[in-house]
C-alpha cells in the first residue's frame, strides 16, 4: 500500500460499509502532497512521506502521523529515517508493526516502525529496488511485486523470499489489498488473487470501473475496496 495522500482504509473520509455512506473526518493536519504511504497497524491508522513538485523545486518529506478514528484525531510520531525522506515508498503492516522502503531514496531498503515504543529500525534489504508499486499482507508476512516478481518478508526471521511470478506484469501504481488468506493485486483492469498456501495466482473478475492506476484500497467485513485514481 502507498500513493495518494492516504490508504491506510478511509481515505480522508471514513466509508461505513454497512450505510454505504462517505463521513467526511479531520483533516491531515500537515502539508498535503502526493505519492505519499499509509498503513494501518491495529485500530490506527499512519501516513506520510511522499513530495510536492508542482512549482518544479522537489519538496520531500519525511513525517510521520498517526490517525486514531476513536477520536478522530492525529498525532505526530517520530519521523521516518531517512534525512532526504521518501516518495512512492512502497508499505505493509502486519498485527502489530509497518514496513515502509524501496522508493524514490531508498532502493532497497526497507525499515520497520513500532508503534508501541514509536521508534524505526533497520531490517534485511529486500532484493529489488521497488518504486511506486503495491503490496500486501498474508498471515503476517508482506508481499512486494515488482513487475512481475514477487517478494515475501518474513518479520520473524527478518529474511525475504522469492515466490511464484505472477503471470502479468503489473505496471507502476498497482494496488494491493488482502482479504482472509489470499492477497489481490489490481493494475488497470487486471485483478488477480495470490494463494501463499499454494504459492499460485489465480485471474479474477475484471475491473469494471475506468482502468486506472495509483488506487487506494481498503478491507472492511471481508470485501475489498477500489476508489479513486487516474486514467493516463
Amino acid at each position: 500500500m502507498k500513493k495518494g495522500l492516504f490508504l491506510f482504509g478511509a481515505l480522508l473520509s471514513f466509508y461505513a460499509a454497512t450505510g454505504q455512506a462517505w463521513i467526511q473526518r479531520t483533516n491531515l493536519p500537515a502539508v498535503g502532497r502526493h505519492r505519499a504511504t499509509g498503513i494501518a497497524i491495529g485500530n490506527k491508522g499512519y501516513i506520510g512521506l511522499g513530495h510536492v513538485n508542482g512549482t518544479n523545486v522537489n519538496i520531500i518529506y519525511k513525517d510521520w502521523w498517526e490517525y486514531d478514528p476513536s477520536s478522530d484525531s492525529w498525532t505526530q510520531r517520530a519521523d521516518y529515517p531517512v534525512n532526504a525522506g521518501n516518495y512512492g515508498a512502497i508499505a505493509f503492516a502486519t498485527a502489530t508493526r509497518g514496513y515502509v522502503g524501496g522508493g524514490a531514496t531508498l532502493n532497497n531498503e526497507f525499515h520497520e516502525y513500532n508503534p508501541q515504543t514509536n521508534t524505526w529500525n533497520a531490517i534485511a534489504n529486500c532484493p529489488a529496488s521497488p518504486t511506486d508499486q503495491g503490496s500486501f499482507v498474508v498471515n503476517n508476512k508482506g508481499y512486494v511485486i515488482l513487475g512481475n516478481l514477487m517478494w515475501e518478508y518474513d518479520p520473524v526471521t527478518d529474511t525475504w523470499t522469492s515466490k511464484q511470478n505472477a503471470p502479468v506484469t503489473f505496471g507502476t501504481w498497482c494496488t494491493g489489498f488482502s482479504i482472509g488468506s489470499s492477497g489481490y493485486m489490481k493494475s488497470g483492469p487486471w485483478l488477480y488473487e495470490y494463494k501463499p498456501g499454494t504459492n499460485q495466482w489465480l485471474p479474477r473478475a475484471a475491473f469494471p470501473g475506468a482502468a486506472s492506476n495509483a488506487q487506494s484500497a481498503f478491507v472492511r467485513n471481508g470485501k475489498g475496496y477500489i476508489v479513486t485514481g487516474y486514467v493516463g
